[in-house]
C-alpha cells in the first residue's frame, strides 16, 4: 500500500487484468479502516497459477520475416538483436486470468491487505 494525505478517500488498485475484479472488495476493506487519504494498492502474484507469459514464436517469426524483407529491399543490414521485436503486439502473450482464480486468491489478498492496514496505524 502507498498512502498520502488527501481531503477525501481515494482508492486505486494496480493489478493484472484478471485480478482487477478484486478492486471493489479491497476498496470496501480500505473504506472500513481509512477515512481519508489517497490509497494505492499494488497487487502482484507469482507462481504456477499466475505465471502466464509466453512467446508466440509464429508471430515473432512473421515480424522477423517482414523485417528481413524490408532490410533486403533497401540494402540495410539486419539489426544485431531482436529485442525491439519483443515489444510488438502479439509477440509476448499474457495468460488470461479467469475470475475463479481471483476469487480463490481473495482470502490471501484480504489478509495481506489487513496486515498492511495494521502497519499504517
Amino acid at each position: 500500500l502507498r498512502c498520502v494525505n488527501n481531503r477525501f478517500l481515494k482508492f486505486a488498485l494496480r493489478a493484472r487484468d484478471g485480478f482487477a475484479v478484486l478492486e471493489a472488495r479491497a476498496e470496501a476493506v480500505v473504506r472500513g479502516r481509512v477515512r481519508r487519504g489517497s490509497v494505492q494498492m499494488t497487487l502482484e502474484f507469482t507462481g504456477a497459477d499466475v505465471a502466464g507469459r509466453r512467446l508466440d514464436s509464429a508471430q515473432l517469426g512473421a515480424y522477423l520475416d517482414d523485417l528481413e524483407r524490408f532490410c533486403a529491399q533497401r540494402g540495410l543490414p539486419l539489426p544485431a538483436t531482436t529485442d525491439a521485436l519483443l515489444g510488438l503486439p502479439g509477440v509476448v502473450v499474457e495468460r488470461v486470468i479467469d475470475g475463479s482464480l481471483a476469487d480463490r486468491a481473495w482470502p490471501v489478498v484480504s489478509r495481506a491487505l489487513a496486515l498492511a492496514l495494521d502497519a499504517l496505524d
